[in-house]
C-alpha cells in the first residue's frame, strides 16, 4: 500500500513523484521478498549497486527471470559490470531499460533513474 496507515489523504496527495516511487519499489520488494526484501529509502543512493533493479526484475518477471538469476547476478562485485547485467536482463525481458540509461549512470548516480 503506497498510502502509509497514520498518512491523511491530504498529506499522501502532497507527496512528490520520487517518493511514490520509494514507496511503490517498497511495497514490490515487500510483497515478493517478506522479510529478505531489500529496502530503498534514497533513490539517488540506494539503486547505485543495481540491487535493488535486479530484484525488481525478479519480482515482476521470476518466470523469466529466475531466483539462481538473481543470485549471480548480485553475487557480481564489480558494479559497472552488474549493472551492464542488469542491463542485459531487462533487454531479455523487453524491458526498454537501455534506452534510458547506461550502465555508468546507474553507478555514478549522475542521474535522476
Amino acid at each position: 500500500m503506497l498510502k502509509q496507515d497514520s498518512e491523511t489523504l491530504h498529506n499522501f496527495m502532497q507527496c512528490d513523484s520520487r517518493e511514490l516511487l520509494v514507496r511503490w519499489t517498497n511495497n514490490v520488494l515487500q510483497s515478493t521478498f517478506s522479510k529478505d526484501a531489500p529496502v530503498i529509502s534514497n533513490l539517488l543512493t540506494d539503486i547505485r549497486d543495481s540491487s535493488i533493479y535486479a530484484h525488481l526484475l525478479y519480482a515482476i518477471s521470476d518466470e523469466l527471470f529466475s531466483r539462481s538469476q538473481l543470485d549471480q547476478l548480485l553475487a557480481e562485485s564489480d558494479l559497472t559490470t552488474r549493472a551492464e547485467q542488469v542491463i542485459a536482463a531487462s533487454k531479455k525481458l523487453n524491458i526498454p531499460f537501455h534506452i534510458f540509461i547506461e550502465p555508468e549512470e546507474i553507478t555514478s548516480v549522475s542521474c535522476f533513474l
